[in-house]
């Protein structure tokens, strides 16, 4: 008996707990683990490989404003979201507004959840163009809201929209979402946007030089034809560059100028520096 129990008490004492045999299972488990999932030579490689190149087409040539072009302007594809069309030959394709500004013209927005295509009533989106001082035909656009504000201040003004610098008149025109005519009803006045030169069927480049003459036309042109108007501007992103570069101006007819997301100069946005004071001379979009 007392063997026994010495050899129980032994084999007891020998025991190792779970937790331990468990903890050294997984250690060798781990050290025997294939090392095919870590990058090998050839990864890196390839990887050294496509950091260059992306900054051989941003650098090259090294032209500021071509440098700002690739990095700042991403132009949906043209076609993607919507296209022109004329009441005469509906079918009828366009490279760009050129062809088709002398005749009544509409939008045909293609739905993205479901590929159809969608089309605004004219009384509530008027298609027009205007030509910049660059020599570039811009798309534009005005919503008509259902009901005008009884309220003789907001009557007596439009809403005039600068875009972001992903998106077009299609991207903000789609059915069944928050779109310009919908903005067109709650600020219960006429909402005014257009496409950048380059962007959607507008012609031209995208660029910061043709970003500033392009709301400079669409604003002298709904002046023109709505003297007794006031302007109110209103830019998303790198719409605000345009709303406040037109706005530095004092333009007559300004009413004010509302930013969303705005931001001080591209340096100083990609370097993570919004409050520094002085920025290089090659930066671009500088606010101040």
């Amino acid at each position: 008996m007392s063997n026994a129990q010495v050899n129980n008490s032994d084999v007891k004492n020998l025991r190792v707990p779970y937790e331990e045999q468990n903890k050294k299972m997984n250690s060798d488990t781990r050290r025997r683990e294939p090392l095919d999932d870590q990058p090998g030579c050839c990864d890196a490689f390839l990887g050294l490989l496509r950091a260059c190149g992306l900054m051989c087409y941003v650098a090259c040539p090294p032209v500021p404003s071509v440098i700002t072009r690739k990095l700042a302007f991403h132009p949906p594809e043209k076609g993607m979201t919507y296209r022109i069309a004329v009441k005469s030959d509906p079918e009828k394709r366009f490279k760009n507004i050129r062809g088709c500004r002398d005749e009544p013209m509409q939008l045909v927005v293609r739905n993205m959840s479901n590929g159809a295509d969608y089309v605004h009533s004219e009384r509530e989106v008027e298609v027009f163009s205007v030509t910049t001082a660059n020599n570039n035909e811009l798309v534009c656009i005005k919503c008509t809201p259902d009901t005008y504000s009884a309220n003789p201040a907001v009557a007596e003004q439009v809403v005039l929209f600068c875009q972001p610098n992903s998106s077009d008149l299609g991207g903000f025109l789609q059915p069944n979402s928050m779109n310009f005519v919908t903005y067109a009803n709650v600020f219960e006045t006429d909402f005014y946007a257009f496409d950048y030169s380059g962007y959607g069927f507008s012609s031209g480049t995208q660029g910061e030089k043709n970003v500033y003459a392009d709301i400079r036309a669409v604003y002298d042109k709904i002046r023109e034809t709505r003297p007794d108007k006031k302007i109110v501007v209103m830019g998303y992103s790198i719409g605000t560059t345009a709303a406040v570069d037109l706005a530095s101006s004092n333009p007559e007819g300004l009413a004010g100028v509302v930013l969303i997301a705005p931001f001080t100069s591209g340096l100083r946005l990609f370097s993570r520096k919004p409050d520094k004071p002085d920025t290089c001379w090659a930066d671009s979009f500088t606010r101040y």
